[in-house]
């Protein structure tokens, strides 16, 4: 079994794992400031998923830094020097971000790796990601959005319609995936015309440390990206100062909904990609095989800790012991190890997100006493301390719990008719995405039809957050979601015209 990542490539990593970087006005610094968020480990330190090993200090940029952040952005919108740029003129910028971006590509993957233990297909992908948003023949973002257009009536000239850059624009990223989603939304931002202000999770923050060296080495202009630490106090000061215009923020349901209170009382637009309980449907007449692959893939997909995974399985009365077969078959040829083992099809949970995930369960078997747990992958023995888990079906659990647990596990449910599945489905507070498995098209849409969902997957499992309504809220994947009106505003010019 491989160790992880090379000697050489450890040695080239280290330097970005063992602290952390405020990239604040186009200078590099190392913050001190204590990070409530330190409380949580003993010794106050990230962990490497894997073995455990202490990383950097859990620190955060002073709040004296996040001000200057926060001005810096603010001076360079007002500037208007880089919203009254065209895309092509941006785009010199973008060539020299999205080089030193594939440069430190592998230097990514193994800072994402290290972080969340993401297995090394996921992790390449975000070390490429950079390329792929920045290089314009190769990204999907680019909007051509014109600066403004005319608005005609009977071929005359009634008015101008305008866009504006909104200005600074926060990005608070993910403790599982920080780079694959929130790099998107910083690019968009930009391509946009504004700003930008990034915090990374205190729990994987590593891989933005290679973003702010790709940035100090692309010369690019001194206000247009800010980087700083922290976890929920410099996240609160970024979303509630009048200097940030607009807020994107991804992550879970309690805190998402702190950050649109905050931003509605000052009408502050904002967008959130949060997680959500979601159903995982087996019908009578469902393709076991499919369903089965399906659903571990979907537990074991980012380890389990993926937004759009199944959380809460409903199995027909009729097929539930041979749907249960097939996936404990399925579940013994699952290869746990390493992240960057190319073998490897599942690693360790992010050290963050396991913590509360392992308290949670905890919880609720001390609750549910007949609750039992289905889990036939094994975990080698000779893996290191970190938080290796096996995809596992909890039984017996209670059949309205509605708690995203955000983890490799899943409850697993009997039901007999539609209407239960349509009560118990409800009994979540959001459901981001759906999956359904069944042969009768008919069958199929009078659930989905029913369940209040906007992205079910029927037949088949397809990685990707929609960009949909998620507890009420916008939601986003990336760009899905994400038009330029996120980050620019209309402004309409009346003009003389004859009536």
């Amino acid at each position: 079994m491989s160790n992880g990542p090379d000697l050489e490539l450890q040695q080239e990593l280290q330097p970005f794992i063992s602290s952390l970087f405020d990239f604040i006005e186009g200078v590099k610094a190392i913050p001190s400031t204590p990070c409530d968020e330190s409380s949580v480990d003993p010794d106050g330190v990230t962990r490497d998923a894997s073995t455990l090993n202490p990383l950097s200090p859990i620190v955060a940029t002073s709040d004296a830094d996040v001000r200057r952040a926060l001005t810096a952005a603010a001076a360079f919108h007002h500037d208007g020097s880089w919203a009254r740029k065209s895309l092509t003129e941006r785009q010199v910028y973008f060539d020299r971000l999205a080089h030193e971006l594939d440069v430190r590509a592998h230097l990514v993957s193994a800072a994402e790796a290290t972080d969340i233990g993401a297995v090394r297909e996921l992790c390449d992908m975000a070390g490429g990601i950079g390329k792929k948003i920045f290089t314009r023949d190769l990204s999907k973002l680019f909007v051509d959005h014109p600066a403004e257009k005319h608005v005609m009536v009977d071929d005359e000239q009634v008015a101008t319609l305008q866009w504006i850059a909104r200005g600074p624009a926060v990005v608070i990223c993910p403790s599982n995936g920080p780079v694959l989603s929130s790099l998107v939304q910083a690019g968009m931002a930009m391509q946009a015309g504004c700003p930008v202000i990034i915090k990374p999770s205190p729990w994987s923050p590593h891989s933005f440390n290679v973003v702010a060296d790709a940035l100090a080495a692309a010369d690019l202009p001194s206000g247009l990206v800010q980087i700083v630490q922290g976890g929920a106090r410099v996240g609160r000061t970024l979303v509630e100062s009048p200097l940030t215009k607009t807020v994107c923020f991804t992550g879970a349901v309690a805190a998402g909904l702190k950050v649109a209170e905050t931003c509605a009382r000052s009408l502050k637009p904002y967008v959130l990609e949060l997680g959500g309980s979601n159903p995982f449907v087996v019908m009578a007449d469902a393709d076991l095989d499919a369903a089965a692959s399906a659903l571990l893939e979907g537990l074991i997909t980012v380890n389990g800790t993926y937004c759009c995974g199944p959380g809460r399985v409903f199995v027909h009365a009729d097929v539930h012991d041979r749907f249960l077969d097939i996936v404990g078959d399925e579940m013994k040829d699952i290869r746990i190890g390493l992240p960057m083992d190319t073998a490897t099809k599942m690693g360790p949970v992010c050290v963050g997100l396991a913590k509360p995930l392992l308290a949670k369960l905890e919880q609720m078997r001390k609750e549910n006493p007949d609750m039992s747990s289905f889990a036939k992958t094994p975990i080698p023995k000779d893996l290191p301390e970190g938080h290796f888990m096996a995809p596992t079906l909890l039984l017996n659990a209670p059949t309205m719990s509605a708690d995203e647990l955000f983890g490799p596990v899943a409850t697993l449910t009997k039901f007999t008719t539609h209407a239960e599945i349509v009560s118990m489905t409800h009994a979540a507070q959001s459901r981001l995405k759906g999956f359904i498995f069944g042969k009768d098209e008919a069958a199929v849409r009078k659930v989905t039809n029913a369940v209040e969902c906007a992205w079910w997957d029927w037949n088949v499992f397809q990685m990707g957050t929609p960009g949909i309504k998620s507890v009420g809220f916008a939601g986003l994947s990336g760009c899905n979601d994400l038009t330029p009106d996120v980050f620019m505003y209309s402004r309409y010019i009346a003009r003389p015209h004859n009536q």
